[in-house]
């Protein structure tokens, strides 16, 4: 098993490094609490909430970005199998981390142009990884927080493992921004977990780690819905992939 904590695909060793960190095993001493009241006790616990903790803890941002963005490999393949990502088309990732989705598809398609849109921390973080990739040139680096506005031109607006990290309220200002921002008719990709009609242990289990940590958690369909349909979305397509333990669902909103 040690080889799975090697550097290399599919290694586990920045999943491990973040998940073991204080910022991520400690609220769960507080699950009993967390249970009763249903939100999160991170400030109880390590003195901030989620995101506040990871600005002063780079090191640990850093794994986690690195797990996220592992992660987000299989998500654009899902994506870039399931978009229409041809044409001088201009892709604006919301809450990208260091822009694992937008390079995959600039990459498939060479004459788009793409935005990075997270915290300013954030994309100080990202600019190494665009450069590694080739695309300074063609990804406007962008910092802001989608609590507030989402930058608007996009052709396409995708975001990926964001609506799981908050609860209902955020999810619908944060949808609302985006609807805002693209306009009527723009097309919207959320990539998100979905939580299934039959038991799902694992998604189960995940669901109550987002909200030990952010008062997240893993929606239904029905919950999805909801969401998109008070920020003034509809619902065009609804796909789910999975490879082994990772699953990802494609909502197409318009």
């Amino acid at each position: 098993m040690t080889v799975l904590l090697r550097p290399g695909p599919r290694s586990l060793a920045n999943f491990a490094t973040a998940f073991t960190s204080p910022g991520l095993y400690r609220p769960w001493e507080q699950l009993h609490n967390v249970v009763l009241t249903g939100r999160n006790q991170m400030e109880s616990v390590v003195g901030a909430g989620l995101w506040e903790y990871y600005r002063q803890h780079d090191d640990e941002a850093r794994a986690m970005a690195q797990t996220m963005g592992e992660q987000s490999e299989f998500a654009a393949d899902v994506a870039l199998d399931r978009m229409d990502l041809m044409g001088p088309k201009r892709f604006v990732d919301v809450g990208g981390s260091h822009g694992v989705l937008v390079s995959r598809v600039l990459e498939k398609n060479p004459e788009a142009t793409g935005v990075l849109f997270d915290l300013p921390e954030v994309i100080e973080r990202a600019r190494g990884y665009v450069a590694d990739r080739g695309l300074t040139d063609r990804v406007e680096l962008v910092p802001g927080s989608f609590l507030e506005n989402v930058p608007t031109g996009g052709d396409v607006y995708m975001m990926r493992a964001v609506l799981c990290d908050w609860d209902d309220e955020h999810c619908v200002r944060i949808l609302s921004n985006i609807r805002q921002a693209a306009g009527p008719g723009t097309p919207v990709i959320v990539l998100d977990w979905l939580l299934p009609e039959a038991p799902d242990y694992f998604l189960d289990v995940t669901s109550l780690g987002l909200l030990v940590l952010s008062d997240g958690k893993v929606r239904d369909e029905a919950e999805f819905r909801e969401l998109f349909g008070k920020a003034g979305f509809d619902v065009k397509r609804i796909e789910t992939a999975t490879d082994s333990w990772l699953k990802v669902t494609l909502f197409e909103l318009a």
